[in-house]
């Protein structure tokens, strides 16, 4: 490390859920024990084991883990907060366990990106995949692809009516969590180096503006945004949320199904007569808003919007569907941001799709670097100077501290 580093180690090696427990839960019965720092490559079960030791109770039986009667006679007081903090906590899904990045590849990776004026970033699904995005990803060993499942094409889509309904009605179902998604320590660190003048150009193969929201400017979606809605027929864009309230005033049995799903969720309600219940497996999350829902829930029965425009049922949203290609704009934008990189990074990406294979392959063909920061193998391995095998959101966080020790 440079003489004037912060010392040898890079930022915490522990993590915070960022939960605030009500005053009334007690930290030894419940999951509030999350609250207090571990190692963050640890699983919840080992985090509640850990904490429990802490506080002089060793369980024999980890699963069994549960609030006690008294605790549940003391959330009373603040019912309402106990159950948003146990919302929040079963929505988070430790990522695939991997030990803690050594600070050797942190100062090595500083080191090669620390003197470039136009660093290009490349983001992947696993910059969202962590706490508190929470959005699945296709790739990885738990990815959507490991359980068979087959995302949408551009020729399926465009080539029946029916695919179109069975697409919007399982979008309408999974937009709100989707949408409520919020940026992790990924997002956030690369918001900070671009503010601190350490990245140039942020160009994301994701769908879900997490970036933007945390901070980043010029920020380039290549394979488009599901916010956003285009119409087949005139070719005009709208943005995605009045497109879910005209679903909802179309389709009030879908509604009300979404609404009583939810509020069966928060533990207000339960289902109301004659609505199909929806368990944790048939109501599944899927990458970039899909969702799998109940099999007696028809989507042929789903009742299609029309262009605000035009007024033609041809809506699609602006993203890039399997078996399409990337808007021709956008692609010529990408080659000359990758001409005039003096560097890349890729983050939480395994650079499959030609789309961003392409940007690396132009980047190591001028003679640039290629540092990669993710989970698992890349197509671009072999064309890579440094790679650090690590979780992207404590990668980047300790990245930025020693990218600051060199400025």
């Amino acid at each position: 490390p440079p003489p004037h580093a912060p010392g040898p180690q890079l930022g915490p090696r522990v993590t915070r859920l960022p939960v605030r427990m009500p005053a009334a839960v007690r930290v030894v019965s419940w999951p509030a024990i999350l609250s207090r720092p571990t190692p963050v490559h640890w699983n919840r079960r080992q985090q509640c084991a850990h904490m429990l030791r802490c506080c002089g109770t060793t369980p024999t039986n980890i699963s069994n883990i549960r609030p006690s009667a008294t605790d549940h006679d003391q959330f009373s007081r603040d019912a309402a907060s106990a159950k948003r903090v146990s919302r929040e906590y079963e929505r988070y899904e430790a990522p695939e366990a991997t030990e803690p990045v050594h600070d050797t590849s942190i100062w090595r990776l500083a080191e090669l990106l620390a003197d470039m004026e136009k660093l290009l970033v490349v983001t992947g699904a696993g910059c969202s995949t962590e706490f508190p995005s929470s959005i699945p990803d296709y790739r990885s060993p738990g990815g959507a692809y490991s359980t068979g499942y087959k995302p949408m094409t551009h020729q399926d889509f465009v080539g029946s009516e029916l695919s179109r309904r069975r697409y919007w009605a399982r979008s309408f179902v999974g937009y709100a969590p989707f949408a409520s998604s919020r940026p992790n320590a990924a997002h956030k660190s690369l918001s900070v180096m671009q503010a601190n003048g350490h990245v140039w150009r942020l160009i994301t193969q994701n769908v879900d503006e997490l970036h933007q929201r945390a901070g980043s400017t010029n920020v380039l979606e290549l394979h488009g945004s599901s916010h956003r809605v285009m119409c087949l027929g005139c070719g005009a864009r709208h943005e995605r949320a009045p497109l879910q309230a005209e679903f909802a005033r179309l389709n009030p049995a879908w509604h009300h199904f979404v609404m009583s799903s939810r509020a069966q969720a928060d533990g207000t309600v339960g289902m109301a007569p004659g609505v199909v219940p929806t368990t944790q497996t048939s109501q599944q999350r899927r990458p970039d808003g899909d969702t799998e829902v109940d099999p007696g829930l028809d989507p042929s029965t789903f009742n299609l919007a029309g262009c605000p425009s035009c007024g033609e049922p041809l809506l699609k949203p602006a993203v890039t569907f399997f078996g399409d290609n990337v808007p021709q704009a956008t692609a010529e934008e990408s080659k000359r941001w990758a001409e005039e990189a003096d560097g890349m990074l890729v983050v939480g990406s395994s650079m499959t799709t030609f789309s961003a294979y392409r940007l690396a392959k132009r980047i190591h063909d001028n003679g640039k670097p290629i540092a990669i920061v993710t989970i698992g193998s890349t197509r671009v391995d072999a064309l890579a100077t440094v790679k650090v095998e690590g979780r992207c959101g404590e990668t980047l966080s300790r990245l930025t501290h020693a990218l600051n020790a060199y400025t």
